[in-house]
């Protein structure tokens, strides 16, 4: 995730804020870790640059990691 993929639905003042680009996505299995290294690196949590270093994978968290990233930035 990054600022980038963040896109108003509508001009509307209280417009729903979308979230694009999914191109490495999938539909995450909870028994197991996710383990692709993969994200921009500004924005990506130690854990997935970790599995880089054999490390056993990280779980859903990495997301609020970036969502910490952009709303600082904002």
């Amino acid at each position: 995730m990054q600022p980038e993929n963040l896109l108003y639905y509508s001009e509307a003042d209280d417009s729903k804020i979308m979230v694009s680009d999914f191109g490495l996505s999938q539909i995450e299995n909870s028994e197991s870790n996710m383990a692709t290294a993969c994200g921009t690196p500004g924005y990506v949590a130690p854990e997935v640059l970790c599995v880089q270093d054999g490390k056993s994978g990280y779980g859903k968290e990495v997301d609020c990691w970036a969502i910490g990233v952009i709303a600082y930035i904002l």
